[in-house]
């Protein structure tokens, strides 16, 4: 349903995939008041909306994680591996 896998580089050099469940994409869309679709029209992606993605994800995989703020003190590269799929594919 939600084809999203993105790729996050630490300072401290760790580099891992993720990729968020449904969990994750329901988390966000509480967390931001927006839908997922909405928030990731074309043309309308917010870098703190990919980072929010990576480490909701990240936490709820079972990687320790700072809070957020920290989480994103720390990104040096954040991309999206999967960029030419459509996030949704259906509804």
């Amino acid at each position: 349903m939600i084809d999203l896998t993105l790729t996050v580089q630490l300072e401290d050099g760790e580099r891992w995939e993720i990729t968020p469940k449904l969990a994750t994409f329901v988390r966000f869309e509480e967390q931001f008041d927006t839908a997922v679709s909405s928030a990731f029209a074309e043309g309308t992606i917010h870098l703190k909306h990919l980072a929010w993605l990576a480490w909701d994800g990240a936490r709820r995989s079972g990687r320790t994680v700072p809070l957020f703020d920290a989480f994103v003190d720390k990104l040096v590269d954040l991309d999206v591996v999967n960029n030419d799929a459509p996030l949704v594919e259906r509804a």
